[in-house]
C-alpha cells in the first residue's frame, strides 16, 4: 500500500526540522526557494515568472461575443415601456445575456441564435418555468439607438425599453 502524500509530508517533518534554528520554519523556507520572485516587477514586456507577453490591442466589444453567442446590442435588463426598471418581478422585466433570456417566469438557454442586419437576431431557445419545459423562437430587434428592443413571440410583437446596468 502506498502512503498518502499528506502522511509522506508529516512523517518528513521532524526529519527536516533538524539542525535548524530555533523559530525557524522549515516548510515556507523550501516552499520560498521554489517559487520565482512574484514581488519584484519584470523585466519590459514579461509577466511575473519570466514569461515573455506579445503586445496586443484590446479586442473591440463585438469580438467578445462566442459564435453562437446573442449579439452584444440586445444583452441587459429590459422591462415593458410602462414598468419601472428597479421592479425585477415586473411582468415584462427581461435579462438578456449571452446565452440566457430571463423572463419574469421563465429562463430560455439558447440553442441557436442567427443574428441579423442592425444588430438583432431570432434565437431559438429552451425554456423552463413553472414546472414546465418547452422550446420557443424569438426575434429580438434594438431600435437604431440602442434604448428599445422589440421581441416578436407567436406573431406578437412587444416593445421594452433599456434599464441601467
Amino acid at each position: 500500500m502506498r502512503p498518502s502524500l499528506p502522511l509522506l509530508i508529516l512523517a518528513l517533518l521532524p526529519l527536516v526540522a533538524c539542525g535548524q534554528e530555533e523559530g525557524a520554519n522549515p516548510v515556507s523556507n523550501v516552499l520560498d526557494e521554489g517559487l520565482p520572485n512574484t514581488q519584484q516587477p519584470a523585466p519590459g514586456n514579461a509577466a511575473p515568472g519570466g514569461v515573455v507577453m506579445e503586445e496586443t490591442t484590446p479586442p473591440a466589444p463585438a469580438a467578445l461575443a462566442h459564435p453562437g453567442a446573442i449579439p452584444v446590442a440586445l444583452r441587459g435588463r429590459w422591462a415593458g415601456l410602462g414598468e419601472d426598471c428597479s421592479d425585477r418581478g415586473a411582468e415584462l422585466a427581461l435579462t438578456v445575456t449571452d446565452r440566457r433570456l430571463v423572463f419574469h417566469e421563465s429562463v430560455g438557454e439558447a440553442t441557436s441564435v442567427t443574428p441579423h442586419a442592425g444588430g438583432g437576431a431570432t434565437v431559438q431557445a429552451a425554456f423552463t418555468g413553472e414546472g414546465e419545459s418547452w422550446t420557443r423562437r424569438l426575434s429580438l430587434r434594438p431600435s437604431p439607438d440602442g434604448a428599445r428592443l422589440t421581441v416578436l413571440n407567436d406573431g406578437i410583437d412587444t416593445v421594452r425599453k433599456r434599464c441601467a446596468a
